[in-house]
């Protein structure tokens, strides 16, 4: 019989579209939380963040759970 290993994903900090800042270069940036990427590389929660910069310009980022504050 084959090992099965039973993976418990935590529950997420923070819902789609929760409004989160972040610490990127000198600045802190405000964004929304557009993807929860899941427990990826070792098992830390990945959210996918888009920062919008100008009126026409919006970047996304992938980051981590710990680095994310609400807003």
């Amino acid at each position: 019989m084959p090992y099965t290993r039973t993976v418990h994903d935590p529950v997420p900090r923070f819902q789609l579209g929760a409004r989160v800042r972040f610490r990127l270069a000198n600045q802190v940036v405000r964004g929304k939380i557009v993807e929860y990427r899941g427990p990826l590389a070792g098992g830390r929660p990945l959210y996918r963040v888009e920062v919008p910069f100008d009126t026409n310009y919006v970047k996304s980022y992938e980051i981590p759970e710990w680095e994310l504050k609400p807003a």
